[in-house]
């Protein structure tokens, strides 16, 4: 086939042109010269209740990551292969739920989440940008790594990202006025609140993730948002 005769160097070009379309316009020029890139890990994925072990290059990294929590920032290098690794954690013998190779850009940090239960893996790794690149304005990113739900999030009463964001995706940094905003995030498909409505003091030229994303309650897998600070 085809595809099976694609080459090492192939799948590097491709690594390398989707991780620079990643980051956009707004986020400056990237390098995947050798040296060191930076990670942070969310665990949103409800396939399993126990915590994760995030493992990079088969080096343990994180020991233990419970679902809705973020890791610490770890190292790893940049403009090579790293092979990230999600397991289970416990007495039985561990699982692992999640693993994907990337190439990092030096000295950029990323937001990687692993998300799902029927398909667990990594979604794409996000670029973090620190500062907004709309004048006078907050940025805010839209992350739904929920599996199946989709969303619409209004920022005091108006829709932002798009009418409609589908599971399993993050959209572009997005304006939003600076000062308190009510945010309101609504499952679409079943006409109902996620969470509660939350007012945020946003700060001007400083940028925001919001994320949705399941969790598991009482056997039952329920949707959460919450919106946080670019570090």
């Amino acid at each position: 086939m085809a595809h099976a005769a694609r080459t090492s160097r192939d799948i590097l070009i491709v690594a390398l042109i989707t991780l620079s379309f990643l980051t956009g316009c707004n986020d400056g020029v990237v390098t995947f010269a050798g040296g060191t890139a930076y990670v942070q890990v969310f665990n949103a994925q409800t396939k399993t209740s126990v915590p994760l072990r995030i493992i990079a290059d088969s080096a343990v990294i994180v020991r233990s990551l419970s679902t809705g929590e973020f890791s610490q920032t770890f190292a790893v290098p940049s403009g090579t292969y790293v092979l990230l690794e999600a397991y289970t954690t416990g007495d039985t013998a561990a699982q692992r739920i999640a693993s994907q190779r990337y190439v990092m850009a030096d000295g950029q940090s990323y937001t990687v989440l692993i998300r799902g239960e029927v398909i667990t893996d990594f979604l794409r790794p996000i670029v973090d940008t620190v500062v907004s690149p709309f004048p006078d304005r907050a940025a805010v990113k839209i992350i739904n790594a929920s599996e199946e739900t989709f969303a619409t999030i209004e920022a005091n009463d108006t829709a932002i990202g798009l009418p409609i964001v589908d599971a399993q995706t993050i959209l572009p940094l997005v304006p939003v006025q600076e000062g308190s905003v009510r945010f309101r995030v609504r499952d679409i498909d079943r006409n109902v609140l996620i969470g509660t409505d939350t007012t945020v003091v946003l700060e001007r030229g400083k940028c925001y993730y919001l994320f949705i994303h399941d969790i598991r309650v009482n056997g039952n897998v329920q949707q959460r948002w919450f919106i946080r600070n670019v570090q």
